[in-house]
């Protein structure tokens, strides 16, 4: 990739541009996670010296299946928080047209935009000069989020998203992540990177009855009402009198995921029959199991959200 914007460039050389972003000096490991019949299968590939294993493999699994790479560096071959070792970018997931609009006037501009497969979708990312700690990375895209209108719960260090030169296998038929704009000039330090940029209000969380719902355990997170959960996890504004919004997990217009007034009842889409608890939405959304140690950091997730 030269310094100068690269628009849609092919499929190969994006994805090790890409590898090569988010691989910056090379040191630990890249996740990888995509799905199978069994779950969700990860694999961790060294940062550097194997990337062209990595990217044959990542496209002929794309074929068939989503996949998904962390966005920071592990330091070891595990998928939590403890094991993210920093990260080379910032990043933003915009699923709005307000989002992409606010972006294009934004500034700093990213070093790569790429669209994710769902239309008007796209994952902006922000190339740094140093590796940023995993709690500074998070800062950063919560202030990120809030300056373009990204989605605000997509800021945390574990994130995996969706590499260009695959797949989107949420669509029938499955639809193209692509790169659709990069500079590699684009480089920046956390410190300008953020200069300026607020962080985001902190989230009033009233539960059942109106008062604030204060998370400790897993048994807490049962007890979230989904007129709670659901806004916090999906970016919509607030519930209306019919109780439904736009279902997230899949393509529609007309509104068919209904919100349940009690934790017990949850939520339930009558589009793609899927539903519910806050697991399950979450699950969904993140795609992480809801067993094993991906349920493990699901749960650590919402209680960083909710605490």
């Amino acid at each position: 990739m030269t310094a100068t914007i690269m628009l849609a460039p092919k499929p190969d050389i994006a994805l090790h541009a890409y590898l090569a972003m988010l691989g910056g000096d090379g040191q630990g490991w890249l996740e990888v996670r995509y799905r199978t019949r069994r779950g969700m299968r990860t694999l961790f590939y060294p940062a550097r010296g194997r990337s062209r294993q990595l990217a044959a493999m990542i496209r002929r699994v794309s074929e068939h299946s989503d996949v998904y790479i962390g966005c920071a560096i592990r330091g070891e071959r595990a998928g939590d928080k403890d094991a993210v070792a920093g990260s080379w970018v910032a990043w933003a997931e915009l699923d709005t047209k307000d989002a992409i609009n606010r972006l294009a006037s934004f500034t700093p501009a990213p070093t790569m935009l790429i669209s994710s497969g769902t239309p008007g979708h796209m994952h902006a990312y922000w190339a740094l000069t140093e590796r940023a700690s995993a709690d500074a990375i998070e800062d950063a895209n919560k202030r990120l989020a809030y300056a373009v209108g990204g989605d605000p719960v997509c800021f945390d260090s574990t994130r995996i998203l969706r590499p260009p030169a695959t797949r989107n296998h949420k669509h029938t038929p499955a639809l193209p992540v692509q790169l659709e704009e990069a500079c590699a000039a684009r480089r920046y330090s956390l410190e300008e990177l953020i200069d300026g940029l607020e962080l985001p209000p902190a989230p009033v969380t009233p539960g059942i009855g109106g008062e604030r719902t204060h998370v400790e355990d897993d048994a807490d997170l049962l007890t979230i009402s989904p007129d709670v959960y659901v806004p916090a996890l999906t970016g919509v504004s607030e519930i209306g009198r019919s109780r439904k919004i736009c279902c997230p997990i899949h393509k529609e217009r007309t509104p068919s995921l209904h919100v349940y007034p009690s934790a017990e009842q949850g939520w339930f889409c009558f589009g793609c029959r899927r539903g519910g608890s806050i697991f399950d939405l979450a699950s969904y959304l993140w795609q992480l199991d809801t067993k094993g140690p991906e349920f493990v950091e699901l749960k650590e997730r919402l209680r960083e959200l909710f605490r």
